[in-house]
């Protein structure tokens, strides 16, 4: 690297001689940052506790070996890494490789990926009497006639079904729409149970799906006083 005279001297068969020279500048050539990569399709979700293998690799361009794989964790070297599924929330981790290019032009490129807790949806109900029917509410705090359906896992449907013992009348509605078409933060949920009278005895089942497929079925009575009891 730097400016260089360069000359050439040519001969011919009398011994005559010619000599050129031009300075010549040599830059240095930009080390490409190298790429980091996983080498196992990695899971959107996992289970609470469970290991989950992340192997790391490193390529580059410039044809340069990789002399280090650092994982953001505690005590993790080399190119595989075991992250533990929370309990609950989610983890990421992000691995920095560094090519061989010398100290002082060394170069490092970052890879990061995001796993959440594979937990099953759950909220608490409340509920009303109105008129000849009943009103069950999804409800994220027990008083609110709404529930949180951002977060962790996006809640995408529930399973109502309501089976009138008296008459063995059973209807079924599947919820998938929500009364705000927003981000879905938060959206009143629900169902209401017509029909009621003093007397009539009602079994509810709701069951509640996750965008990763996982359920919760809490089961509803109503007894002929009109009292509602629930067991998640």
């Amino acid at each position: 690297v730097g400016t260089h005279e360069v000359c050439l001297t040519v001969t011919d068969n009398d011994d005559l001689t010619n000599t050129t020279c031009q300075s010549v500048t040599i830059d240095a050539v930009a080390n490409n940052a190298p790429v980091a990569s996983f080498g196992l399709p990695l899971p959107e979700t996992c289970d609470s506790g469970t290991d989950v293998e992340i192997i790391g690799i490193g390529s580059d361009v410039d044809g340069d070996a990789i002399i280090s794989y650092a994982w953001n964790a505690v005590n993790a070297t080399g190119n595989s890494y075991i992250v533990v599924c929370p309990d609950a929330g989610e983890t990421t981790v992000c691995l920095t490789v560094t090519d061989d290019s010398g100290s002082a032009n060394a170069s490092s490129g970052e890879k990061c990926h995001t796993i959440r807790a594979n937990t099953p949806p759950a909220f608490n109900l409340v509920s009303e009497t109105s008129g000849d029917g009943f009103n069950i509410f999804c409800s994220s705090d027990g008083v609110a006639k709404d529930i949180d359906i951002g977060g962790t896992n996006t809640i995408q449907q529930i399973y109502w079904e309501v089976t009138y013992t008296a008459s063995s009348t059973v209807t079924n509605w599947t919820q998938t729409g929500w009364n705000t078409a927003d981000d879905k933060a938060t959206h009143f949920c629900g169902k209401w149970v017509g029909l009621w009278a003093s007397g009539e005895t009602i079994d509810i089942n709701a069951t509640v799906e996750d965008s990763s497929d996982n359920n919760t079925t809490y089961l509803f009575n109503i007894d002929g006083s009109g009292v509602l009891t629930s067991t998640p």
